[in-house]
């Protein structure tokens, strides 16, 4: 008898969901008692927020406001804390047919309104009442026997169309059963919210020493201002289904905590949590520190890439110049100041040049770093160390088969020695036959030198390899 009255239940509301829509029950940001907030990296975020509700018993039709205007309707998940049994969902609405002059013209066509004007000799308002009969397109009004239109007055309308609304909203069609309060826990994915890092890393003046200061900024244009919010963030780019309503959530690699913010593992992936609740303001970004770590060994370094065009074919331009790149290798070990996994983001360089005063010597992008691994940083060019190129043999030894040999002048127009480290992209199966400097593989298809220029000369790298193709 129970499943056949719950089915006669959920017949009625289908049949009639217009007869419930007087006995709406209006939940708005006031009747809010907590809410979480977690974000993605991808332009995503989670919502999870409980209200507390005086909810009549029996059927009703369950409003929910002061929801962000980027929801993605399809993720909505609802519950009573209650218990489940004592609140059950037959239908859940999105309503998002919002409010403007436009609409509300085109629901009153056919539909008595209002007209007040001013009367230009007395200058006392007057008004009449008249029937719509055209709408968005250039409204006309019945006045009595006549037809009008550019009336000069304004338009009253008696009441706000019921299919139309101020805000977005979820309407839920339910059947309480308890007596109590009702705690409404509801949770969904919104669009518009990201997070990423940001590192500034300031050099010491022998480029030995930095400290690096690591900030997550949240960036909320979901439509909403979540305040009071617990918050979280996921280093990690989740799997979105691309044109689907319906979100997947897949695993993500996290990395660990930093000191101002709490870590927790969860399933592959690994939770922030911001230690203090924060209000997120719509349309705002929101810069919070999660590492400021001091005495952090660094490594400038300069490097001179070459290109694989140089071993397939013989190279007829003659020589190539360049300057070497600059880049600062960054020690992410934990003895010897930082020792973090570090979430993707943008790196930006200073140094000091003044006690008091730093600056900006270039940026990077890095990747998902685990703790242990390195970074390295590309700040620019250096002005003063040139590079000089030139293939100085080619040969065919047999189909698939060829011989380079290669030049490299590394000229130093700096007052101290330095360092050189010219990587080059080998394709194929090869094998170095001769080289003027020692070399290290550091993958399948790729060989470094480490070149010493002394100050104010010139150091010449020259090897010649065989590749299979």
């Amino acid at each position: 008898m129970k499943r056949i009255f719950l089915y006669l239940l959920l017949a009625v509301f289908i049949m009639g969901g217009e007869a419930y829509a007087d006995k709406i029950l209006q939940s708005t940001a006031l009747d809010r008692r907590n809410i979480e907030v977690t974000v993605y990296n991808n332009d995503i975020g989670l919502v999870s927020e409980t209200r507390e509700l005086n909810i009549p018993k029996g059927p009703v039709s369950m409003r929910f406001l002061d929801i962000p205007s980027s929801i993605i309707p399809e993720s909505v998940n609802i519950s009573s804390l209650n218990g489940e049994d004592t609140l059950s969902v037959y239908e859940q609405n999105y309503e998002y047919d919002l409010l403007s002059p436009k609409k509300l013209l085109d629901r009153y066509v056919g539909r008595k309104v209002r007209l007040e004007s001013v009367n230009p000799k007395t200058g006392e308002k007057e008004s009449v009442d008249a029937t719509v009969l055209a709408g968005s397109n250039g409204p006309v009004f019945r006045i009595g026997n006549e037809i009008t239109f550019n009336y000069p007055g304004r338009i009253i309308f008696p009441k706000l169309p019921r299919d139309l609304v101020t805000s977005p909203s979820l309407v839920w069609l339910v059947n309480n059963t308890s007596d109590e309060k009702q705690q409404i826990s509801v949770s969904y994915l919104t669009k518009k919210i990201s997070w990423n890092a940001d590192y500034n890393v300031i050099l010491d003046k022998d480029d030995t020493m930095a400290d690096l200061s690591g900030w997550v900024t949240i960036d909320n244009r979901s439509g909403m201002t979540y305040r009071d919010a617990g918050l979280k963030v996921v280093a990690g780019d989740v799997h979105l289904e691309p044109e689907s309503g319906m979100r997947r959530f897949m695993t993500a690699k996290g990395l660990n905590a930093p000191p101002e913010m709490k870590e927790k593992k969860f399933f592959e992936y690994y939770l922030y949590e911001i230690k203090n609740r924060t209000t997120i303001k719509n349309n705002q970004k929101k810069q919070i520190r999660f590492i400021d770590a001091h005495n952090v060994y660094v490594k400038k370094k300069y490097i001179v890439k070459g290109n694989t065009q140089y071993y397939y074919s013989r190279y007829r331009k003659g020589t190539t110049h360049g300057m070497a790149d600059v880049y600062i290798d960054i020690m992410n070990k934990k003895n010897i100041g930082l020792g973090k996994p570090l979430p993707k983001g943008l790196v930006r360089v200073y140094k000091y040049d003044a006690p008091n005063n730093i600056i900006f010597i270039g940026e990077d992008r890095i990747g998902h770093t685990p703790a242990g691994e390195d970074l390295r940083v590309k700040t620019g060019e250096a002005f003063d160390i040139v590079s000089e190129r030139k293939q100085t043999d080619w040969v065919r030894i047999a189909e698939g088969v060829f011989e380079s040999s290669m030049e490299i002048g590394i000229i130093n127009h700096k007052d101290k020695d330095v360092v050189v480290t010219v990587i080059e992209p080998v394709p194929g199966d090869w094998r170095v036959l001769h080289t003027t400097h020692d070399y290290r593989k550091t993958g399948a298809n790729e060989i470094e030198f480490d070149v010493a220029v002394p100050a104010g000369e010139e150091t010449k790298l020259s090897y010649r390899v065989r590749v299979i193709l």
